[in-house]
Parts: C-alpha cells; sequence; structure tokens
C-alpha cells in the first residue's frame, strides 16, 4: 500500500511539473509573439519615417532611419530591399551613381524577386543604375553552378 502512495504521489508531481512546464511554454510564446509583433511595428515605422524623410528632401534623416538597427536586424528580405531602394533613390538623386547602383545590387542580392514598381521604372535619374544593377545580378547569378563552380558564360 505505501508504495502505490508513493508512486500515485510520483505520478501526480510529474503531472504537475509537467502542466507547469506548459504554462512556462505558453507564457515563452506569448511573450515572443509580443515581442515579434513589435519588432514589425518598429520596421514598418523605420520604414515609413525614412521614405517620409526623403519625400520631404531630408536624405540624411532618411539614411538615419533606412539604415536603423530596426530594420537590419528585424527586417525581411522585402524590408530590406525596400530600404535599399529608398536608399538608391537618394543616392541617385545626388549624384552618387555608383553607390545608387550598389544599392540596387544589394537589393538583389537579399531578395532576388526586387523591382520597381510601375510608376517607379523609367525615371531619368535611377531607372539606368537599376537596370545595370538587375543585369549585373541576373548574369552573376546565371554563372554559378550549384557546386560553386562558374559557366563558361558571356554576359553582353
Amino acid at each position: 500500500m505505501n508504495k502505490l502512495k508513493i508512486t500515485l504521489s510520483i505520478v501526480l508531481m510529474a503531472m504537475v511539473g509537467c502542466a507547469n512546464n506548459q504554462t512556462v511554454s505558453s507564457e515563452e510564446d506569448r511573450l515572443l509573439a509580443e515581442q515579434r509583433d513589435k519588432q514589425i511595428k518598429e520596421v514598418a515605422h523605420a520604414l515609413e519615417a525614412g521614405r517620409v524623410s526623403y519625400e520631404e528632401g531630408q536624405y540624411a534623416e532618411a539614411e538615419k532611419w533606412l539604415f536603423s538597427e530596426k530594420i537590419w536586424m528585424h527586417g525581411t528580405a522585402e524590408d530590406k530591399s525596400n530600404a535599399l531602394k529608398i536608399l538608391a533613390f537618394g543616392f541617385c538623386i545626388n549624384n552618387l551613381e555608383i553607390t545608387c547602383a550598389q544599392a540596387f545590387e544589394r537589393a538583389f542580392i537579399i531578395n532576388p524577386d526586387f523591382e520597381l514598381s510601375a510608376a517607379e521604372r523609367g525615371h531619368p535619374l535611377w531607372d539606368p543604375a537599376f537596370q545595370r544593377a538587375n543585369f549585373t545580378y541576373k548574369c552573376l547569378a546565371a554563372k554559378r553552378l550549384e557546386n560553386g563552380a562558374e559557366k563558361a558564360t558571356l554576359c553582353q
């Protein structure tokens, strides 16, 4: 009988322990979800503040927002490529053509599906840099093989 009581006590303690672990796990999940939601909002805020600063001609302020840790530590590939796009626009407007093209190239590296919207395409300042970056990215991507070797292809 004593063995039965001891066994039942052990089983009950284990069940209580499991229930407590599930409660802790649920609480951790909730806290992680709250933290991720906060990060998503901070990324969206930084992107919007950067876009508004750019549109107001405040390029240094736009750079501050678009290079912020919020975007680069917690943003998605799309968030990062959008930040780089706005930065590229600012670089092109300020006649920093190489820096503009480099920003577009990095956007392609981060997000291979990166594109300009219909309204953004064809702009005389940044479309040439965008087209060069697009060509360079696709050319280099086409030259790579799965094993890391390169194809003998010329990009023209």
